[in-house]
């Protein structure tokens, strides 16, 4: 019987491999945390420069409206007085 003595695992090297890997995945959550939480932080600021795009979009339809109204008043009301 031959015995190879290089594939042998001992208890203190998987528990060092145990170790090592679960280092490994909370340094990889840890990561993928701060990215989530940058992530959510950019679609914070995104979304309140579009509120105030927006807003202004509103207030700028509003005056055009506004002001088309206002001129299809008096063209109306220029043809209906006109002296024939």
């Amino acid at each position: 019987m031959q015995l190879n003595l290089k594939e042998l695992v001992t208890k203190d090297d998987l528990a060092s491999t145990t170790k090592d890997l679960r280092q490994e995945i909370k340094d990889a959550e840890q990561r993928l945390n701060s990215r989530i939480e940058l992530l959510a932080a950019e679609q914070k600021t995104t979304r309140a420069e579009l509120k105030g795009d927006l807003a202004l979009l509103r207030w700028m339809v509003g005056i055009g409206m506004t002001v088309s109204i206002a001129m299809l008043g008096i063209v109306v009301r220029l043809l209906l007085t006109r002296p024939a």
